[in-house]
């Protein structure tokens, strides 16, 4: 075993070279971690079209290697989300590291920026070396595989995409009081991969490239800065042939489907004596991409402002933010919007027997005319705001544990649309009390609530109201739980009674010896209603785990 190890870690020295190999024979020769499991999900439905589908399956596990410190995770997902698949859904992937390196290979994500790769999953392999000071990175994979359209599936059409490529490398040196790092990355499909296009389809091969930068830099003992651009080259077409003279972009095969923008985010943060004070500005341009990422907003400014407090020894935390957002960068839209939203939160724990929490949320959404002068009725103008006020009492003797609760919330949405705000105004109320109940010796626990919730929205009145109760144990010293908890509630629609529904949730957690656990998790809904549809909604769920040390 001593002489594999030794072999093991000349083999790992194209991605470790500065290993201290005396140092790392002084490691544990070989050792491990990690578990496997999968569970088993069902679904059916009475009354209403199914919302689910009628099963569900996975296997999943990690583990990981260690050989004289050197350790190489493994992990795996395999499982089948949808009957119509004609094969499950499997992702693996490993990540060995050691001191400063690790690889990765398989299924695997990696962050360069937010702008550039932003911890899109590819199939393929990567590298992350920190020695010293330094920061690099680099990958080359596969985003997506090719999907084919089917004739005979009406979804198809929906799945349908190309097979897509990509590389990426980033170059940085700095440390905690800050760092630079330059980053690359580009993406493109393969116009090849599909032998049977859609038909009537807007969908097009595309390529992308990024350069990124990112910068931190703590100034004094009080100030940190931050930078974060980007600059991305886009062509939604290389199959188009359509050329602009004036085109030039070394980035990528441009023509006339080709766009070059850029996004960037730059902030401070201000520590002063009760806290932190964040200041910070984001441009994002009209389509700005990268394939890196999953989804990004683009044409949007936004400031923001974010401060946080700590008062009386931190028994009162306070925190919050306001945002000014705009689009419409280039003037290329027929209207502004304009949002101000904010949030804030507080904290007050002044002792251990009581304490008090809250938060407010606001958006404010506008609209103005830029080239054209638009009614009122097609404007786009609201206000919707969130209040919420949680207290709570603790009760603590000898025998047991208490917990009363109280949450207070309002939401309402004021919209300013002379033609629109007779269907959208609303305002949602809800109360709920809770009393959770615990005994020391035996943890047995019993927890009871009421609660009451009122939504009103066009022409309609809607009053639902009712209680939970529920209980749980466990027993063998921990190693079997059980927990059961049903909730009534009856419903009111304009002063007239609508039924009522009726929910049931139940778990039995078993441990055998130290490495084997099983579950089981029932939820049956029984749903009355007069005025809309009534029907019974069954899931369950069969769960098993395997630690392996």
């Amino acid at each position: 075993m001593k002489g594999f190890g030794i072999l093991f870690l000349l083999m790992c020295s194209m991605f470790s070279k500065a290993q201290d190999i005396e140092k790392a024979l002084k490691e544990k020769p070989w050792d491990y971690t990690g578990s496997i499991g999968g569970n088993f999900s069902t679904y059916s439905v009475n009354g209403i079209d199914p919302q689910s589908n009628p099963y569900f399956w996975s296997v999943y596990g990690n583990f990981t290697p260690i050989i004289y410190g050197f350790k190489a995770p493994f992990r795996f997902v395999i499982g089948r989300q949808q009957q119509s698949f004609d094969r499950p859904f499997i992702q693996m992937g490993i990540s060995p590291s050691y001191k400063w390196a690790t690889l990765h290979l398989g299924t695997r994500n990696m962050l360069f920026s937010k702008y550039t790769l932003a911890n899109h999953s590819f199939n393929g392999a990567g590298i992350e070396l920190t020695p010293g000071k330094w920061r690099i990175a680099a990958m080359y994979g596969q985003f997506r595989r090719a999907i084919e359209w089917d004739s005979t599936d009406v979804n198809s059409q929906y799945r349908v995409q190309y097979k897509r490529l990509g590389y990426g490398a980033k170059l940085g040196y700095g440390g905690d009081k800050g760092f630079i790092e330059f980053s690359y990355f580009k993406a493109w499909d393969e116009a090849s991969s599909l032998t049977n296009p859609l038909p009537d389809t807007n969908l097009t091969p595309a390529e992308n490239a990024v350069l990124g930068i990112n910068i931190r830099k703590t100034i004094g003992k009080k100030v940190d800065f931050y930078s974060e651009m980007a600059v991305s080259a886009y062509t939604r077409d290389v199959t188009n042939s359509s050329l602009q003279e004036d085109l030039q972009n070394p980035l990528v095969n441009a023509n006339i489907t080709s766009r070059l923008n850029y996004a960037g985010e730059v902030g401070i943060a201000v520590r002063v004596k009760p806290g932190k004070i964040n200041l910070s500005y984001q441009r994002i341009m009209p389509q700005f991409e990268t394939m890196g990422a999953y989804f990004m907003a683009n044409d949007v400014s936004n400031i923001k402002l974010a401060p946080s407090f700590r008062f009386f020894k931190n028994k009162l935390n306070v925190n919050g933010a306001v945002n000014y957002q705009t689009n419409n960068l280039e003037n290329t839209r027929l209207e502004t919007t304009k949002r101000i939203f904010g949030s804030g939160n507080f904290t007050f724990i002044p002792s251990a027997k009581w304490g008090l929490s809250g938060n407010v949320i606001t958006n404010n959404v506008n609209q103005t005319e830029t080239r054209l002068n638009r009614p009122d009725s097609v404007r786009i103008a609201n206000i919707s705001n969130t209040f919420g006020l949680t207290p709570y009492l603790n009760f603590l003797d000898s025998n047991s544990v208490s917990n009363l609760s109280l949450v207070l919330n309002y939401t309402e949405l004021n919209d300013k649309n002379v033609l629109t705000r007779q269907f959208s105004d609303f305002t949602v109320t809800t109360v709920m009390l809770n009393w959770v109940r615990t005994r020391i010796k035996t943890g047995f626990t019993f927890n009871a609530g009421a609660n009451v919730n009122v939504m009103k929205f066009y022409q309609t009145d809607n009053l639902r109201y009712g209680a939970t109760i529920g209980a749980g144990n466990t027993w063998k010293d921990g190693k079997l739980t059980a927990n059961i908890n049903n909730t009534f509630n009856l419903s009111t629609v304009n002063s007239n009674s609508d039924g009522y529904t009726n929910t049931t949730n139940g778990s039995v957690t078993y441990l055998l010896g130290k490495r084997h656990s099983f579950s089981f998790n029932l939820n049956l809904l029984y749903n009355k209603s007069n005025q809309f549809s009534t029907y019974t909604e069954l899931r369950s769920t069969v769960s098993y785990v395997h630690t392996f040390k």
